[in-house]
């Protein structure tokens, strides 16, 4: 897989996981520099600080202290380019077995089951070929 994704933000507050998932990410090329958040909290407040820069994803974990996945969608939810024509799609990683209809997710969210495999990332980028391929040269 060459890399389609100049940034990834991997919001995740289980050490374990963020190695896995980073490990995999970098084996595949999926993303050139893994930024990584501990809870909601830590996210906004780095997305804040690279609001010139913004990831061009998100993979974030549902269950988190202080501010859980939920949460960080409600804020970053009402950010300017979450209501673009051009969201930051955002994965929402978990291992509950909840019907995504009844989490409300807005259409740039996509609902994934822990852990990430190949196989995922690779449906992923099929899906949005077009898109990942233009995302390529930022």
């Amino acid at each position: 897989m060459k890399t389609t994704f100049r940034t990834l933000l991997l919001v995740d507050d289980d050490p374990a996981t963020i190695f896995l998932n980073r490990r995999l990410l970098e084996k595949t090329g999926f993303a050139e520099i893994i930024a990584v958040a501990r809870d909601g909290v830590e996210a906004l407040q780095y997305l804040q600080q690279c609001r010139e820069n913004l990831p061009d994803i998100i993979f974030l974990d549902l269950n988190m202290p202080r501010m859980n996945g939920r949460e960080f969608l409600e804020h970053f939810g009402q950010w300017a380019v979450q209501q673009s024509e051009d969201p930051i799609p955002v994965v929402l990683l978990t291992t509950s077995t909840e019907c995504p209809q009844t989490l409300n997710l807005p259409p740039w969210v996509l609902l994934a089951q822990k852990p990430l495999s190949p196989q995922f990332l690779q449906s992923f980028l099929q899906s949005r070929r077009p898109a990942a391929l233009s995302d390529a040269g930022k």
